[in-house]
């Protein structure tokens, strides 16, 4: 027991240490290239951008927040979840990290298509668990006299590298398609299948009998992490065995962007369709037993109850024990789309909405938004969204951007507040970076895009003074930057 508690508690700190997924405010600041991350069929305004490491993690629970089964008196807090188990879903309640580390990405032109090469460290948890878990946890076996109830938890783990290119050009006068084409390096994988731990308690002599069918995968692990005789949970966890193996995967992320008129956009896009095919150090895992333990009243947070919890941990452990065996398994990537709408108010505003969803185990996962963006002259960008998750409360996030000549800093959180107390809500993100923009559109480029729009033709401007030695075929076209946009070089 004491090596799963450990191993649960260094999967969290190393998601949180790295500093996901619902990322709505990215998707409204096209100005950068990391919002190609939401979109590959974005057009931002530079020739040239170069994106530094830029960290991002995503929070999410289902059931409840830290406030929710925490309560304070004075000075004194106290952990009492009483009131919050009710309103917990009866089979399923999700608790989510995921994080992202963008450690690299390239984005250019080459006539019409606009390149972005890119890399990125993700590592994805996932925590589902019963009310029942919860229930007996805090009350006791007692607490379901009579009744057999699943207490099983099932958990996902998966880290991974993305080594990536994407292209987006124009298909129609009006539309903009994009994709990202995705080669995946698996890390490390725990793989729940099938997860069944039934409770039952005798309701005359409190005798607990318990039956298992649990069944996970695992890559990266030794085959027996999980025994308080092994204390080498990773044995192969070198830099180059995480790079170099056989856990191998592809995935695609597709958008597209229409321009319905001067001021309204449509765009819409599917990500991480793909899987990993996990084949180094892999083993699955069963358990599929029954025990029955004397008549006891366990409780693990009551300090009078008469049993000794560690003993009735090993009797479990010994007669439900797992055991390991090789195979070869695939874990698919969690499927994300967007579809959004963004409106040019004029004099530098923006507004727009959103509807996002993911499927994560079969459940779907929706949140809508609403953005207002602002442009200052050149340098500063900054918008709100307000957006409702599903199974949580509305949130309020912040986002901005700011150039330095050629230099750009960013931030977006979805979350704002929850950034700052983190045991107040129920879902957060954040994300931040430092981007090299370079090579705006000259004036004679942005000249000639102009009255390609106008249907002029380019030979127009072959008397034009200093003309002689150019050529006037536009080496960066990029057709849904705005003549407001033109006019001060990357705006909205």
């Amino acid at each position: 027991m004491k090596k799963i508690s450990t191993l649960l508690i260094v999967s969290l700190w190393a998601i949180g240490s790295l500093c996901a997924q619902q990322e709505l405010g990215l998707h409204f600041m096209q100005e950068l290239g990391q919002s190609k991350r939401v979109n590959p069929a974005v057009d931002h305004p530079y020739g040239i951008h170069v994106g530094l490491p830029s960290p991002g993690l995503s929070f999410f629970n289902s059931g409840f927040s830290l406030n929710d089964v925490f309560t304070k008196d004075g000075t004194t807090w106290s952990f009492n979840p009483t009131s919050t188990l009710p309103k917990l879903q009866r089979d399923r309640n999700d608790i989510r990290l995921s994080s992202n580390l963008e450690s690299l990405s390239v984005g250019f032109n080459i006539g019409k298509f606009q390149i972005n090469l890119f890399h990125n460290m993700n590592m994805d948890f996932g925590l589902m668990f019963p009310r029942a878990l919860a229930e007996i946890a805090w009350h006791g076996n007692t607490f379901y006299l009579g009744d057999t109830v699943n207490v099983a938890p099932s958990l996902d783990l998966m880290g991974y590298h993305e080594f990536g290119g994407g292209v987006a050009f124009d298909l129609l006068d009006n539309l903009r398609v994009g994709a990202n084409l995705k080669y995946l390096q698996g890390m490390i994988s725990l793989n729940t299948r099938h997860s069944m731990l039934d409770f039952y308690t005798d309701p005359e002599y409190y005798a607990l009998s318990v039956s298992s069918n649990i069944y996970f995968n695992s890559s990266g692990f030794a085959p027996d992490f999980y025994k308080e005789s092994n204390e080498d949970v990773f044995p192969s966890s070198t830099g180059t065995t995480f790079l170099f193996n056989g856990n191998r995967g592809v995935a695609l992320d597709l958008g597209a962007v229409l321009q319905v008129d001067e001021q309204l956009q449509v765009s819409f896009s599917a990500l991480d369709i793909g899987a990993i095919l996990w084949k180094s150090s892999v083993y699955s895992h069963r358990s599929m037993g029954a025990y029955t333990f004397g008549g006891a009243d366990v409780n693990p947070f009551r300090s009078e109850s008469e049993v000794d919890l560690s003993e009735v941990a090993d009797s479990l452990g010994s007669g439900l024990e797992l055991t390991a065996s090789g195979e070869i398994y695939t874990t698919f990537l969690v499927p994300k789309f967007y579809l959004s709408t963004r409106y040019d108010i004029g004099n530098g505003m923006q507004a727009g909405g959103l509807i996002y969803t993911d499927i994560y185990k079969g459940r779907v996962n929706p949140a809508v938004g609403l953005s207002f963006r602002k442009r200052f002259g050149k340098i500063l960008y900054l918008g709100t969204l307000v957006s409702l998750h599903a199974r949580s409360k509305p949130n309020v996030g912040l986002n901005g951007s700011l150039n330095l000549g050629p230099v750009q800093l960013f931030f977006v959180s979805d979350n704002l507040p929850g950034v700052f107390s983190l045991s107040n809500g129920k879902n957060t993100n954040l994300r931040f970076g430092l981007n090299v923009v370079l090579r705006p559109k000259t004036a004679q480029e942005k000249a000639i895009e102009d009255m390609q729009k106008a249907n002029i033709p380019v030979g127009a401007l072959e008397e034009a003074p200093g003309n002689e030695e150019e050529n006037l075929i536009p080496k960066f076209y990029n057709p849904w930057i705005k003549k407001a946009v033109k006019a001060d070089l990357g705006g909205l």
